[in-house]
């Protein structure tokens, strides 16, 4: 089962998930609760709140979501090694080691020239480094360009960086080999994870009973798919901080429009649902050709373009429509931080000229 919850108000998920641990208990009173969250300030503001609330907060893990995802493929594909050989820290020191040694081919020349005056190996340090956090990136974000690349070919399109970051990765995924580490790492890990967990009857041993996500703005695509094919043997509970009510995405096909028209959102603790459109008859109104909304609040259309994204992402996984539920806490306009707040709530611009 996999939920998502909307408000906008995050005192009002951190109590929906206590209402949750209260009202139903793990099948086993030993398992760990497994909290994902952006920040270690956010997991200690939850521990504190979940300690006033029970008198205690013990036995919870709060992981951050790539940690969380590469301990889900420990647990459920065999053979794959507590720890990545492609974590930064690992990539960063094997770059060091290799870069060297490809500084003499005419892809690297770019290179050649930042180093060639590197006598103390500061610039090659620094180089690895934030070399390592690119492939990092690529391996949430970017995960076929890193298939196409340790295959030995190129991607379409990408500039000229593309020339040296392709052979160089394809060289650290044979110099992991020839270390004897497994060549496993997340881009060719998520195909198999989500595989596995759809075609299986029965639930792996291993999975936890329930995660919850608290506090993260937005997570990548390819974990959504993750969590989603986690769904199907786990419960998962979505706690999404939403600014607005009403739906605020964009589109990537007209036929998505038609089917999130008929979605409805149920509305917390009451049996009625409502609607994720403001105006359902006129929906397709809202959208350009492109499938980009235009929104009424200037707000909400200047700054949530990865809001708008994770919107849709969000539809998306959840698109039976099942797993919305509905908690926004409503807002009294009673000064002007309220009145934008309520503006953003309603998907509306209420905005007087002169303030």
């Amino acid at each position: 089962m996999l939920r998502v919850y909307h408000s906008n108000r995050l005192d009002v998920l951190e109590a929906l998930m206590e209402y949750i641990v209260e009202q139903e208990r793990l099948d086993d009173p030993f398992e760990p609760e497994m909290v994902l969250v952006q920040s270690t300030g956010m997991a200690q503001w939850l521990q504190m709140s979940l300690s006033q609330k029970f008198g205690i907060a013990a036995n919870i893990d709060f992981p951050l979501p790539a940690s969380f995802i590469w301990e889900m493929f420990v647990r459920v594909l065999p053979d794959i090694p507590e720890q990545s050989a492609f974590n930064k820290q690992s990539m960063a020191w094997k770059l060091m080691t290799l870069l060297p040694d490809m500084l003499a081919h005419d892809e690297f020349a770019m290179l050649r020239h930042y180093l060639n005056d590197d006598t103390d190996k500061r610039k090659l340090f620094q180089l690895a480094s934030r070399t390592a956090d690119l492939y990092d990136q690529y391996l949430v974000y970017r995960a076929d360009w890193l298939i196409r690349w340790e295959a030995g070919e190129l991607v379409d399109g990408l500039p000229e960086a593309q020339i040296w970051q392709a052979p160089l990765w394809k060289a650290l995924v044979e110099h992991t080999g020839k270390l004897g580490q497994p060549k496993w790492h997340r881009a060719n890990l998520y195909d198999r994870f989500i595989s596995i967990l759809e075609n299986s009857a029965e639930r792996p041993a291993r999975l936890p009973s329930r995660v919850f996500i608290c506090g993260i703005s937005a997570l990548p695509p390819v974990y959504l798919n993750a969590l989603k094919a986690l769904g199907k043997h786990t419960d998962i509970h979505i706690l999404f901080t939403n600014p607005c009510r009403h739906y605020w995405g964009d589109i990537q096909d007209p036929r998505w429009l038609s089917r999130l028209v008929t979605r409805q959102r149920k509305r917390l603790f009451e049996e009625r649902a409502v609607p994720l459109f403001k105006d359902s008859e006129n929906a397709a109104q809202l959208f350009d050709e492109e499938g980009i909304q235009n929104l009424p609040n200037p707000l909400l259309a200047s700054w949530g373009k990865l809001g708008r994204d994770y919107i849709y992402l969000l539809s998306d996984i959840t698109s039976s429509g099942e797993g919305d539920v509905d908690a926004f806490a409503d807002i009294t306009p009673d000064s002007l931080l309220h009145n934008i707040q309520l503006d953003i709530l309603d998907l509306e611009n209420r905005a007087v000229a002169g303030i």
